[in-house]
């Protein structure tokens, strides 16, 4: 499956609306801080508040051509799918979890 892009370097409003600056430091810190071992996020649709249904995992992290890339893994059938039909506009972290979302839907990138 394809890498998710979740995020380039650059400024950005986060949901209270302050900027806030992401280097590409700050991108490579986060992609060796993700382990599976403490935490394998789950992907889902939007915010939901219990993080449930996980239409898949995030098995990996890593920062490549720049940019902090999720890798996909376990990924519903059904939901790729409709990613793939309905295509993608945004990816994101709430909390430590990484979420797909945008359009209706969910996240930056092909999981084909």
């Amino acid at each position: 499956m394809n890498p998710i892009i979740a995020l380039k370097p650059g400024r950005f409003l986060d949901s209270s609306g302050v900027e806030r600056e992401f280097t590409e430091a700050d991108l490579q810190a986060t992609a060796d801080a993700y382990s599976v071992e403490l935490h394998e996020a789950p992907i889902t649709i939007g915010h939901p508040k219990d993080n449930a249904p996980a239409f898949g995992w995030i098995r990996g992290v890593r920062l490549a051509n720049g940019e902090l890339q999720l890798i996909p893994d376990q990924i519903n059938p059904d939901f790729a799918e409709m990613v793939e039909l309905q295509g993608v506009e945004q990816a994101g972290a709430e909390g430590g979890m990484f979420g797909l979302f945008g359009g209706g839907l969910l996240a930056g990138g092909s999981l084909g």
